[in-house]
């Protein structure tokens, strides 16, 4: 599999394969602080960085952190943007663990969230209430979408996938598919001409794993991420290998599905599941873990002004 298309992207926030990290890598554990508190991390330059890149950081107010959140039906991600396209750290927390997320120190430009979860939403505004004090931007409610879409009724789109295209069209800047392995298998593309053209949902690794154990009399519930998928007559390694190896195949074959009319179209993954996942795949070119946060920022630094 060549990722040649690929190889021009901004470096910053890409893992290229085969190279894969672990889940670790990308997410602190919930509710832990870095040591020494937050720090601003300085600004990151990949190779070939395009021009437009500093044109967008210039909006940021130098003194000020964008904070940008995807509220999730498992999780929050809060992510801090201050100069550059990478942000200076990510924090991911429970939905129902909002209380124990702590605000950064320092000037707030706003408070950009995209949700799929209007309850945990909610909250999150009155979170942001109290502890911040900044403008609160929802994707759709307060910020408009700079995406065209080829339905009628763009509004019931998830808000996630419609950050996840803006993300990965910005990055390519000729379309592309994104992968998004979270509680869901979620796949959208993007055409070259910057149009929402469609995707498909599927139920994510948790949620079959749950299906299983919970729909059957005897079979258990297994956590397939802690268990190497091999030919065997246990029934927990068949659950395993059932579960990713069978995800892995899915996504393979929705991608290849949905990137009929743009033949080596890039394709990115992001998503928590995306370390688990991602080896077990053929089509996919690179991890983007941020891909979501970077779409929402994108929509903040395109609003009317």
């Amino acid at each position: 599999m060549s990722i040649g298309p690929v190889l021009a992207f901004p470096a910053s926030g890409i893992t290229f394969l085969p190279r894969c990290q672990p889940r670790a890598a990308f997410y602190p554990p919930a509710g832990s602080k870095p040591a020494g508190g937050w720090r601003r991390q300085p600004r990151v330059t990949g190779r070939g960085q395009s021009a437009r890149i500093g044109a967008d950081s210039r909006h940021l107010r130098r003194s000020a952190v964008l904070l940008v959140a995807s509220v999730g039906n498992t999780n929050i991600r809060l992510g801090a943007f201050e100069a550059g396209d990478e942000p200076a750290f990510v924090r991911a927390v429970p939905v129902e663990r909002l209380a124990t997320l702590e605000a950064p120190a320092g000037p707030i430009e706003a408070l950009v969230l995209g949700s799929v979860n209007p309850g945990a939403a909610a909250r999150l505004r009155e979170w942001a209430r109290e502890r911040l004090g900044c403008p609160v931007l929802e994707l759709r409610a307060e910020l408009p979408v700079p995406l065209s879409f080829a339905c009628e009724d763009p509004s019931r789109i998830g808000a996630d996938r419609v950050a996840n295209a803006l993300a990965v069209h910005r990055r390519t800047g000729r379309g592309g598919i994104a992968v998004d392995f979270g509680t869901a298998l979620n796949l959208v593309a993007v055409s070259p001409e910057g149009e929402f053209v469609g995707g498909a949902i599927a139920p994510g690794l948790a949620m079959s794993a749950r299906a299983l154990h919970g729909d059957t009399a005897l079979l258990p519930l297994v956590d397939p991420s802690a268990a190497a998928p091999a030919l065997s007559c246990r029934t927990e390694d068949a659950i395993a290998a059932g579960l990713l190896w069978g995800l892995g195949g899915m996504a393979d074959r929705l991608i290849e599905r949905l990137g009929e009319r743009w033949p080596g179209c890039p394709v990115l993954a992001t998503g928590g599941d995306a370390p688990t996942l991602v080896p077990f795949c053929r089509r996919v070119h690179a991890l983007a873990p941020h891909l979501t946060l970077e779409g929402l920022r994108h929509a903040y630094l395109r609003r009317p002004r």
